[in-house]
């Protein structure tokens, strides 16, 4: 038996997404997320005893509900920062022109009471998967100047709805004498070349175990690259996987450098952005915690409600320094309220008009935690992590990103 596998050079992982209009209802992906996505799905098996009369007492497997869960994590770009606020921290996109002849587009998010949703298509050809209703329930934005990848970075938990095969992935039974490089699915009906470039598995009978890619189909014959060895039979078994979304370009976003990253730490009563720390800063981060769930209900059975149990949103961050003043110390003794920006400025958008790329974190009240010292290059620093409070007038935190893209997604 000659068994073909995919082949190293295609299996790349790729990440695919659209923004959903009503969360878990799927839809077509039309555009592409930079980083690495990953979402599981488990299954738990009920253990419940049953009388056999003897020490063995299980007899009938039975599963319980499913539950799913994902990560993402992303070096950042002035695009991607402004793409992934509208599935963590407020629902739509509204932009607001410069009106520059090369025009710059301004967001301003704020926590908002909805998120939007995305689906999307993850793995690589022959073993991809769709999963919708995806939200990032906690994400944090990291800077590090001692991170040799020298980018601020997104790291986030996701909440999804499911876990599924590629739309048009299916089971099916040879139906007529195959050939070494054809096998046809008796009634099959699908529009022609439908399935060119996916791969199908025989899975049961004389060619278990081998694996082809479709080079064309009909309406009811698959055409494969290579040949069986040994042929299929009548009667055996095959999966043909659905294929991801085709015609996504890749994303040619202008990445968040580390170096060249302001922070400004501000008295209460002082403007934010008012003063910049110098010569001190070495790393910090921001986290939204939504504290989002899934509700269940009777009539639920492998996907839970639309329904989100909503915990309180915490906001926390840090930010690491060269100690040299005992007034941080001090601010964290007495509670000392102060505003955080950081924020880094881009490449050129007009430069006529002198307009840049920006990626802005603003957190308008910030009350300081006990600091925890270490040292870095034989001088001591310290990390003083914070947590954000409502304002009497501002929201509570803010990202503001500008970007020469009128549209997302």
């Amino acid at each position: 038996m000659v068994s073909t596998f995919v082949p190293n050079s295609t299996t790349r992982t790729r990440v695919l997404a659209g923004t959903e209009t009503t969360r878990g209802v799927a839809v077509t992906p039309t555009y592409r997320w930079r980083g690495e996505a990953a979402v599981t799905k488990s299954r738990p098996l009920i253990r419940e005893e049953e009388a056999t009369g003897t020490r063995d007492r299980f007899v009938t497997p039975q599963q319980g509900l499913p539950s799913f869960a994902g990560t993402y994590t992303e070096s950042l770009t002035y695009e991607s920062l402004a793409q992934q606020l509208r599935y963590g921290l407020a629902s739509g996109d509204s932009p607001v022109t410069d009106g520059n002849t090369v025009p710059g587009y301004t967001r301003l998010v704020a926590p908002g009471e909805t998120v939007d949703s995305a689906t999307l298509q993850i793995g690589h050809p022959g073993l991809g998967w769709e999963s919708a209703g995806i939200i990032h329930n906690e994400f944090t934005i990291t800077w590090d100047f001692d991170d040799a990848d020298g980018v601020w970075k997104w790291s986030s938990t996701l909440l999804p709805t499911s876990k599924d095969a590629l739309d048009g992935t299916i089971e099916a039974v040879v139906g007529t004498l195959p050939t070494a490089t054809t096998i046809t699915v008796t009634g099959a009906a699908w529009t022609v070349d439908q399935y060119a470039g996916a791969w199908v598995t025989v899975y049961g009978g004389t060619a278990y175990g081998q694996q082809r890619q479709v080079a064309s189909n009909t309406a009811d014959t698959l055409t494969f690259t290579a040949a069986f060895d040994p042929v299929p039979a009548v009667g055996d078994l095959i999966r043909v996987e659905g294929l991801f979304e085709a015609g996504i370009a890749n994303d040619t976003g202008s990445k968040i450098l580390t170096p060249g990253t302001k922070v400004f730490i501000d008295a209460l009563g002082l403007p934010i952005g008012s003063t910049q720390v110098f010569n001190r800063m070495i790393s910090g981060s921001i986290t939204v915690a939504n504290q989002l769930g899934e509700k269940w209900f009777a009539e639920n059975i492998d996907a839970p409600s639309g329904k989100l149990d909503e915990g309180s949103r915490i906001i926390t961050g840090q930010l690491t320094m060269e100690f040299d003043r005992r007034d941080e110390y001090e601010q964290w003794q007495n509670l000392g309220e102060v505003s955080i920006r950081f924020e880094k400025a881009g490449p050129v958008i007009d430069a006529t008009a002198g307009s840049t790329y920006q990626a802005q974190v603003n957190v308008e009240r910030a009350v300081w935690e006990e600091p925890s010292p270490q040292t870095r290059q034989n001088n001591i620093t310290a990390t003083f992590g914070f947590l954000a409070y409502v304002p009497l007038s501002d929201p509570i935190f803010g990202i503001q990103t500008i970007t020469p893209v009128a549209t997302l997604g």
